[in-house]
């Protein structure tokens, strides 16, 4: 039992952590991009945090952005640091799919 407990705790820490890199990311895209300051660039991203999910759409590339062109990560580290849960949403999209194709082809 505890070692679900600890796992949680563990889970929710790279989450911060993951979380708190996303917001630096995001300030430095707004830098790059837009030529803003640090300050408006925490003000936006919290109305994108107020106005979710909608936002999000709004974060995504400018974390993008800041993780690509200002700490010069690939294109694919990137996207996958932007925005997770759309690639892991599209992958099983397209497992999903690609099952129920070939099921289509079998009967």
């Amino acid at each position: 039992m505890a070692w679900g407990f600890e796992m949680a705790l563990l889970i929710n820490i790279g989450m911060l952590i993951v979380g708190a890199f996303q917001i630096l990311a995001f300030i430095e895209g707004v830098h790059i991009w837009l030529g803003w300051g640090t300050w408006p660039a925490v003000g936006l991203f919290v109305v994108a945090y107020v106005f979710r999910p909608f936002g999000s759409l709004l974060t995504i590339p400018l974390v993008y952005y800041g993780a690509r062109y200002g700490w010069e990560w690939a294109w694919w580290q990137a996207a996958i640091f932007a925005a997770p849960a759309l690639i892991l949403s599209l992958i099983g999209l397209t497992i999903s799919g690609g099952t129920a194709l070939f099921a289509l082809r079998a009967s």
